[in-house]
């Protein structure tokens, strides 16, 4: 590894107002080199980011490329590519559209070639083993599909830097050993990586070097191999994190009740949920279970079988009519389903207008319970981070008492301390009676969460686990179809993954 470093921060501070975002930060990273950036939501790792992107300016220090000082980090753009959580990927437009805007459009006699770009795109897809068609639009991708295609379109611009956020965060076991198989390979060609993650394990599994910031500081920096999970822990958060863990109980009254349903080729699908009770509907990303959360929420409509609220029949013809009748629903894409990126943190916790008064007293109510930062409720919801909007989202439906709640991925992209944090507000409002549908792809999250898991593949219900059974080796065995079940008992296939 050469001494110099590829690139270099040097006492970097950024204001915003009065409050200091970034204080004076060090890091350098090094050819060849996966850095791990960490920390707790708000604690500075985006506006960092956005600095070495050139959205911000530092107001102090100095950024040094190969050893020379750079006046601005725009002057970086050809060396640097990022992939954000967001992915910036057009959905109407085509996959070789896509890649066509970050490799250009290729011409002929004036005209765009559509051959060239069509090729071009196969040649991109290739490179990462993503077995599409290059004409598929992107709003017919699954997430996992929309997530790797934005690392291979990045990946094309030949940058020395890649700095990727959250790159896992809606993404299958499988699909990450997939990435970080890659990620390898162009570490080998020298490729440096800046990793975003708050999943620990990953960063002990990718990494070379990390670094932890707090409150905007550095708390601690050093190499990965040093470091424990505990150790990593604590240096985020600056605190013992107490997880979770669902306990045990009597089951209440059966609240739902799903009896041989289909919705968009999936099924059928029969389960119950109690009152009290946290059930995960799990898989890999694509295996059915996201419509079975929608069809609830009235986004989309039963073709066959019958629902029971209450011992009621049930249907909701839109996500008003699903509220109406007590069920809340916390979408995995928060930035266009969750939140309304235009308003502020108090109009966003409250979509059905209360008096001004208990507004403002609610508001800071829920701002301290869920540990939402910034604490200013008039700022626009925009300016937090993912995992402090996530906090807003869950805190507008906690507060109103929903008796049944369907939460996707709901802590994807939150750091441990806020993940910790959500986890006890589920679990609390469990104890209350509230019924939980977790539709997540985090195993670990569902093992530690839920109650009962139905493991979906292809559309369809493979297994129901529970007890000692409901471990993360199983619901990923399940999941890609290489186990089976015999009168009950687990049986794994001859081969492994």
């Amino acid at each position: 590894m050469k001494n110099i470093p590829i690139l270099r921060f040097e006492n970097i501070s950024k204001f915003f107002g009065s409050h200091l975002a970034v204080n004076q930060l060090n890091l350098e990273i090094h050819p060849g080199e996966i850095l791990a950036l960490l920390g707790e939501n708000g604690a500075g790792k985006s506006t960092l980011i956005k600095i070495l992107a050139g959205i911000h300016k530092a107001d102090g220090g100095t950024l040094y490329f190969h050893g020379h000082p750079i006046d601005s980090a725009l002057s970086l753009q050809h060396a640097i590519a990022f992939i954000h959580q967001d992915l910036g990927l057009i959905e109407w437009f085509t996959i070789a559209e896509n890649i066509a805007l970050t490799l250009g459009f290729p011409r002929k006699f004036g005209l765009i070639d559509w051959k060239k770009v069509r090729s071009q795109a196969e040649n991109v897809l290739a490179k990462v083993g993503l077995d599409l068609s290059v004409d598929t639009r992107i709003f017919d991708l699954t997430r996992t599909e929309k997530s790797l295609l934005a690392i291979a379109r990045a990946i094309t611009t030949n940058a020395e830097i890649l700095v990727l956020d959250e790159p896992t965060a809606s993404l299958p076991a499988q699909d990450v050993t997939h990435l970080f198989s890659l990620l390898h390979r162009l570490r080998q060609q020298g490729v440096s990586m800046i990793y975003v993650s708050h999943r620990l394990d990953e960063i002990k599994t990718i990494s070379d070097r990390l670094l932890v910031m707090r409150d905007g500081s550095c708390v601690t920096q050093g190499k990965t191999c040093d470091y424990t999970i505990e150790q990593l822990t604590y240096a985020i958060s600056g605190k013992k994190v107490q997880h979770q863990q669902i306990v045990e109980r009597e089951k209440g009254k059966e609240i739902l009740s799903l009896n041989h349903v289909c919705v968009d080729d999936i099924g059928p699908i029969s389960f119950s949920l109690h009152q009290g009770e946290i059930i995960s509907l799990t898989g890999l990303n694509g295996a059915g279970q996201e419509e079975i959360g929608r069809l609830l929420f009235g986004c989309k409509r039963l073709d066959q079988g019958y629902i029971l609220h209450h011992q009621l029949l049930y249907q909701a013809n839109s996500p008003e009519d699903a509220i109406r009748q007590g069920i809340g629903f916390v979408a995995s894409d928060r930035t266009q389903e969750s939140v309304i990126m235009s308003m502020n943190i108090q109009e966003n916790l409250f979509l059905n207008p209360k008096s001004i008064t208990e507004e403002k007293k609610l508001t800071s109510k829920y701002i301290s319970q869920f540990d939402i930062r910034p604490t200013d409720a008039t700022l626009p919801i925009h300016s937090l981070s993912g995992g402090n909007q996530q906090k807003v989202v869950l805190a507008r439906w906690l507060h109103l008492n929903t008796p049944i709640l369907i939460l996707e991925d709901p802590t994807a992209g939150v750091d441990v301390g806020a993940k910790a944090e959500i986890y006890q507000l589920l679990n609390q409002a469990v104890n209350k009676g509230v019924a939980v549908l977790l539709i997540s792809t985090d195993f670990e999250e569902v093992v530690q969460l839920s109650h009962q898991a139905l493991v979906f593949r292809q559309g369809k219900i493979c297994a129901t686990l529970s007890g000692e059974q409901l471990s993360t080796s199983n619901l990923l065995l399940y999941a890609t179809g290489d186990i089976s079940s015999k009168n009950g008992k687990i049986e794994e296939k001859s081969y492994r993954l």
